[in-house]
């Protein structure tokens, strides 16, 4: 049995602007997040059959296709696998389609925002490398795992921002460049102990659909859109002193860049944040228990950051039930070297 696990991510600044060839073409670009302790996990067993038996926790389901099923028909052209797409492709990629059951666990609420797709299918990109006693290589996996993903999507070229997290752990600053984008490890003790501290990390309970924002922004960028050209320039300014910031070891302003990133974003996607969010935030900033919120992901729902420097996320916790939202515990996940 192999069992390995992967973390998901919050995405610190500077989302969209990991979309190529758009990152090399926007001056100052530069996009940080951080890797959650809320981990996808896989699970890989031999099984008697002839095929592949997927166990789900995240939709309380089990799937079970014969090695038969894995045809290029089947896989890309027909919604044969359904959700399970994207594991079947993966399946297929590697050569891994009989005697094998897999268990399934994201580590993050549906539609949340927090990468977890793509943490999933990184993740079992190492596992099934791991149960074959292959080589496995993190940089390899992302390379490959983005092109499924993206042809998936169907919705240009997807990200790569949300696979490093589960592939290198801690906080990262991922700089763009022709080839390939480069990895700078920024995790030590005093900024994970900032981002535990002051920042508060909450499922409004409302899915989303990953990737509509970027791709619609990403199409009007390159039509000429003035409004988005220049809104992709303002989120890139941000995010660059956003990172900054922490180079500096001056958190606080780091909350500052973030909700100021925020509203460059909000421009761009009118409803990125949706009315429950905006609501919960405009009462809470009213209140003085919050200084702002960066919404995780594409937006439109699912998971945001609630930023409340110099105070603790306990005292939160009636507001988010009140809400009727869900406050997610996490730490900042170790670097993995």
């Amino acid at each position: 049995m192999q069992e390995t696990s992967g973390s998901t991510r919050a995405d610190l600044v500077g989302g969209t602007l990991d979309l190529c060839p758009l990152n090399i073409q926007i001056p100052e670009v530069i996009t940080l997040n951080a890797a959650l302790s809320l981990k996808a996990k896989v699970q890989i067993e031999a099984s008697d059959f002839d095929g592949v038996i997927i166990q789900s926790l995240d939709y309380q389901n089990q799937y079970e296709f014969s090695q038969q099923e894995f045809t290029k028909q089947k896989l890309y052209f027909e919604n044969h696998f359904g959700k399970m797409t994207f594991v079947a492709q993966t399946l297929e990629h590697l050569g891994l389609v009989s005697k094998v059951k897999i268990t399934l666990s994201s580590g993050a609420p549906t539609g949340s925002g927090l990468g977890g797709s793509s943490a999933m299918a990184v993740t079992l990109y190492k596992a099934i490398k791991e149960y074959k006693g292959e080589d496995f290589d993190r940089l390899q996996a992302k390379d490959e795992i983005q092109q499924i993903e993206a042809g998936i999507l169907r919705a240009g070229v997807a990200g790569y921002q949300d696979y490093y997290p589960a592939l290198f752990g801690g906080v990262l600053a991922l700089h763009p460049a022709i080839g390939r984008e480069k990895i700078e490890q920024l995790s030590c003790p005093e900024l994970n102990h900032y981002l535990e501290s002051n920042i508060s990390l909450i499922y409004s309970g409302v899915t989303r659909d990953s990737g509509i924002n970027n791709w619609e922004v990403y199409k009007k960028f390159y039509d000429g859109d003035k409004k988005v050209i220049s809104g992709l320039s303002q989120i890139a300014q941000a995010s660059r002193k956003a990172y900054n910031s922490i180079k500096k070891q001056k958190y606080d302003e780091l909350i500052d860049h973030m909700i100021l990133e925020g509203e460059y974003r909000s421009q761009l996607f009118p409803a990125i944040l949706g009315e429950k969010i905006e609501a919960f935030k405009s009462d809470l900033v009213k209140k003085e228990l919050i200084k702002g919120v960066k919404v995780c992901g594409a937006g439109g729902g699912g998971c945001f950051l609630a930023l409340h420097p110099g105070k603790s996320r306990d005292h939160l916790k009636v507001e988010v039930e009140n809400a009727q939202m869900r406050l997610l515990d996490f730490k900042i996940a170790e670097v993995i070297h």
